[in-house]
């Protein structure tokens, strides 16, 4: 059972044209009731299946992976079946275009969270642009995530987690000030922002359209 305060890293596996497609969240325990089985639960519910309705069904869902950053001891693990719900075919999007949604937050210590969801359709883009239909989709997935969690699961936050600065830049005037970073390995680093707010990108992104440096 973690502690209030400890953040649990949930990672859901997913497999698309012989890859390993997975994305990443991370959960606040409010207090020390709560339980990683009853997240696991939670997410499987209620944010699982709207991922599904924007993929193709070459995307297999495979497991739950969760852990304690704070007490790498405590993990579940939660075996998952089924694919994505559209039919593939000759439309299926190669594994690096992504459905792209950004978490906003208050806290200006930590930057916006971004998710992206891989398995898309063709049928899904026109004038490069995405359908309307897929960006309700898209919202679908993100509502619940926004805090205080929908449905209600009183004992979890859906956090941005800030990392760690490991390896410093030794000149302190270039970019990156940062080299290497980490996440948080005790509850005196951790900082994190609560998503209170999100924006459905409407342009198709990749999966590797990230920055490298702060």
């Amino acid at each position: 059972m973690p502690s209030g305060g400890d953040v649990i890293e949930l990672t859901h596996e997913q497999a698309y044209m012989g890859q390993v497609v997975n994305n990443v969240y991370y959960f606040e325990a409010v207090d020390g009731t709560a339980s990683l089985t009853s997240l696991a639960a939670w997410f499987e519910t209620n944010v699982l299946p709207p991922i599904k309705v924007i993929q193709n069904n070459l995307v297999t869902h495979t497991n739950l992976r969760l852990r304690n950053l704070f007490n790498l001891a405590e993990t579940h693990e939660e075996p998952l079946t089924g694919t994505g719900s559209l039919v593939s075919g000759a439309q299926e999007m190669p594994s690096f275009f992504a459905a792209q949604v950004r978490f906003d937050h208050t806290n200006a210590q930590v930057r916006p969270g971004f998710k992206r969801w891989t398995g898309l359709v063709e049928d899904s883009i026109a004038d490069s642009l995405y359908s309307a239909s897929l960006i309700t989709q898209m919202d679908a997935i993100a509502t619940p995530l926004m805090n205080p969690l929908t449905p209600a699961l009183a004992t979890w936050a859906h956090v941005i987690v800030g990392r760690v600065c490991e390896t410093q830049n030794p000149d302190p005037d270039a970019v990156p000030s940062c080299l290497k970073y980490r996440l948080p390995e005790n509850q005196i680093e951790l900082v994190v922002g609560y998503p209170v707010a999100y924006e459905a990108y409407a342009q198709p992104t990749t999966q590797n359209s990230r920055k490298w440096y702060t």
